[in-house]
């Protein structure tokens, strides 16, 4: 026995009840189906990830319904803007390397250079919300994307967190400009 729990669930009756969650009115009752199934996923879905990651792309569908949901009446838009690092903030979208990496937080701030050219860094860790457009490309080697873990490797040495969530660092100082998209909202 290799020590792998059966998975309650097989692979066309979760898709159905992750579709029976999507099609609740009620976006809280929806939430909250969405977080059951994969919770129940989650518990047993070690050799089987690609459900496991089907579920979790249907919650973030129902996150990002739940905001629209929380939008209505406001009109928002998307503007395209070239900043540099010291004018990114939280909720800016930055494109580089085909990659759309969503800044959550605050970034990490320090100083760097000598006496006469003193500058503040940034590094934001940014969250890729476009993975299946960097995997698609190629652009970037997927590794980059997720963080070595000690125990994940063979023998237990250092190995990827392939179940983490993909970041990617924005880092510069106000000399380094990103493509940034940025929401404005406004009222209807």
């Amino acid at each position: 026995m290799s020590g792998v729990k059966a998975w309650a669930l097989d692979v066309q009756e979760a898709k159905e009840r992750a579709r029976a969650a999507a099609g609740t009115a009620d976006l809280c009752a929806r939430m909250d189906a969405f977080r059951d199934l994969c919770g129940e996923l989650g518990e047993t879905a070690n050799a089987y990830a690609c459900p496991l990651l089907a579920a979790r792309a249907l919650v973030g569908e129902a996150a990002r319904a739940f905001v629209a949901e929380q939008r209505k009446g406001k009109r928002v838009s998307t503007e395209t803007l070239f900043l540099d690092t010291s004018e990114l903030r939280a909720g800016d979208v930055v494109c580089t390397h085909g990659i759309r990496a969503l800044l959550e937080g605050e970034p990490n701030t320090f100083t760097s250079g000598n006496s006469g050219t003193i500058r503040a860094v940034y590094a934001w860790q940014a969250r890729v919300i476009n993975l299946d457009d960097v995997k698609r490309d190629g652009l970037v080697p997927l590794g980059w994307l997720y963080p070595d873990v000690w125990g994940k490797g063979e023998r237990g040495g250092w190995g990827k967190d392939w179940n983490a969530v993909p970041t990617w660092t924005i880092q510069g100082n106000d000399l380094a400009r990103w493509s940034v998209e940025r929401e404005s909202e406004g009222a209807e």
